[in-house]
């Protein structure tokens, strides 16, 4: 899993690989996260990760891990803003599905932007990697 760590304007402050794993699961620790963004001073992160399977739909436990995340992450006052699911040259947007609320009236741009970025690295470095 990678993660997009953001300031207050939704400009990007650091980018991680944070979690790798087998061909079927990774093990995501929202400790781990949290650690980051506080390190990082984040107001908000965009959370990508693949399926090597080329199924791009999110899984239950895709859904269940980002609601996790927005869970925990809220209690340090950061926002998940998007959770991004790559297989392939493939993405889906859990935000743009409505499977991730932000707040009325936020502008997409910022964070297509960002799931642009994450994306290239993930279809670029995969092959190479087995990610």
């Amino acid at each position: 899993m990678r993660c997009c760590f953001l300031n207050a304007q939704h400009g990007l402050i650091a980018f991680e690989d944070l979690f790798r794993g087998t061909l079927t699961q990774t093990s995501v620790y929202p400790r781990e996260v949290l650690r980051r963004a506080l390190r990082y001073n984040a107001a908000a992160v965009v959370l990508a990760h693949n399926h090597p399977s080329g199924m791009v739909e999110p899984s239950r436990a895709d859904l269940a891990l980002t609601a996790a995340l927005k869970d925990a992450l809220a209690f340090i006052d950061v926002r998940v803003l998007d959770h991004v699911v790559v297989a392939g040259s493939r993405t889906v947007s859990m935000a743009e599905r409505g499977l991730v609320r932000t707040r009325p009236g936020r502008c997409a741009p910022h964070f297509l932007r960002l799931r642009r970025c994450s994306c290239l690295l993930y279809t670029s470095d995969a092959a190479d990697e087995g990610l």
